[in-house]
């Protein structure tokens, strides 16, 4: 591809990419005052009922320990969470989605799949594959890049 159009796709790209952001923030927006509802919902899908330590969020999510415990910190103001010592090991804090945490989980994941069920809808099933396709493979891409980046942290 020659520089300029790769100059223009890049730009069409940043475009596309900023109308998305702007749409997911209005999404955000509706429940903003309800805390954040996106992350509860990955916390529910990965904690169900159980009990887990701080550290299997920070891992799951990616994220240091020092930011799940931040995180933490928000669910628990809004009500979504409870903290609780591990009985087997006291100096081990174990979280859990409290009733209006799970209330409001399967609320926001019932909303959330309704609207991605009109997305996939509007799409139709060819362009709804392409574009899982696609997301994949940026994901990967990206990704790509954390992990090499991840290891030759890991080996300095």
């Amino acid at each position: 591809m020659d520089s300029t159009l790769k100059k223009e796709r890049i730009q069409n790209l940043i475009a596309a990419m900023e109308r998305l952001r702007r749409a997911q923030k209005s999404m955000r927006h509706e429940h903003a005052h309800e805390g954040p509802i996106f992350p509860l919902i990955e916390f529910a899908q990965i904690c169900g009922d159980e009990a887990v330590p701080t550290s299997r969020l920070a891992e799951v999510f990616g994220i240091s320990p020092a930011a799940a415990t931040q995180f933490i910190n928000r669910l628990t103001f809004f009500g979504y969470v409870t903290r609780e010592h591990n009985p087997d090991d006291r100096r081990q804090v174990m979280v859990k989605l409290s009733e209006k945490g799970s209330r409001k989980a399967a609320a926001a994941q019932s909303e959330f799949m309704d609207n991605m069920s009109g997305l996939l809808d509007y799409l139709g099933e060819e362009d709804a594959s392409k574009l899982n396709a696609i997301i994949e493979k940026v994901a990967e891409y990206f990704n790509q890049g954390k992990t090499e980046n991840h290891e030759q942290e890991k080996q300095a």
